[in-house]
């Protein structure tokens, strides 16, 4: 018997990048409503639990336990998940335990005749496990601080009655320059290093990621200006943001990436912080993805310290 074809009629983000896995759909999709607000930039200044999405080193710059719960409804049925909670621990570095997940429903399937098969769903799950730590007692300046941390990220795959596993690992450090009025931050974060194959039929190799970030700190977090580069698969993708926080209550901020003009807003009560935003999809071959949406709910508090 012909082997079966699958025609997946999703339009998702890995439609608009040159990266062709599904994997890099859910890698390349971005975690929390503060940095898709700026653009997708986030290897340098997200100091939450998303921080180890885009960098596991930014992790060292909690302070509290925190959780952080993000959704975002996508395209054509499509949407995205992230869950995550991080403790700090004075002595022993930042660990955190995160899952995120991809899921479309509606698939079209057809065999190599054209013939419908019916429908199909799709999904991918990552569970992250990370771990931060300081290399400050390596730096010999008062100005300068220093971190590295790692990821241990298990993919599960469900395509149709297929289902596929890989294990990868990442890989990142941060470093921190302090001035008298602004702090620079430098992020560098290797992501799925061993790129492993999937246990699939189609043997889809998890893609290596290289991400580049910086972040710019004015008047303690006043005016916060990001900026990222991402190298999947030989193709580069840019993206900047800026946040604005005029009050301590209220943060208003805007960015652009290679895809996408995007929008936000989040509002601080203590420990508690709910963000917001809206990616404005360029048009894509004469496509219009239209808007994407995305809310999350920030929750800190005081667990216990190490």
């Amino acid at each position: 018997m012909a082997i079966k074809r699958l025609l997946v009629c999703i339009t998702v983000c890995v439609a608009c990048t040159t990266a062709d896995a599904q994997v890099a759909a859910l890698l390349s999709w971005g975690a929390g409503a503060r940095s898709l607000g700026m653009g997708r930039a986030g290897a340098a200044v997200c100091a939450d639990v998303s921080g180890s999405f885009y960098n596991p080193a930014q992790l060292v710059r909690l302070e509290k336990f925190e959780f952080l719960g993000s959704y975002a409804t996508l395209y054509e049925d499509t949407g995205f998940g992230f869950l995550g909670v991080a403790n700090p621990s004075e002595r022993a570095g930042c660990y955190s335990l995160s899952v995120m997940n991809i899921a479309t429903g509606g698939l079209l399937r057809r065999d190599e005749t054209g013939r419908s098969l019916g429908g199909a769903d799709y999904s991918t799950l990552g569970a992250t496990v990370s771990g931060a730590w300081s290399l400050d007692r390596f730096v010999p300046s008062d100005y300068v601080s220093v971190a590295a941390g790692i990821n241990g990220r298990l993919f599960q795959m469900h395509l149709v009655d297929t289902d596929g596993q890989a294990f990868t690992a990442d890989a990142g450090a941060l470093a921190v320059v302090y001035f008298s009025n602004y702090r620079l931050n430098l992020g560098i974060s290797c992501i799925n290093i061993a790129n492993p194959l999937m246990t699939l039929a189609t043997g889809e190799v998890v893609p290596f990621i290289l991400r580049f970030g910086t972040g710019l700190s004015i008047y303690d977090d006043a005016v916060v200006i990001a900026a990222d580069m991402l190298n999947m698969r030989g193709a580069y993708e840019f993206a900047v943001g800026v946040e604005f926080n005029p009050w301590k209550t209220l943060g208003v901020r805007a960015g652009f990436n290679d895809r996408e003009f995007t929008l936000g807003v989040g509002l601080t009560q203590g420990d508690m912080q709910i963000n917001y935003a809206m990616l404005i999809n360029r048009s894509w071959n004469d496509i219009s993805l239209g808007l994407v949406h995305t809310i999350d709910v920030k929750i800190k508090m005081v667990l216990f310290k190490g």
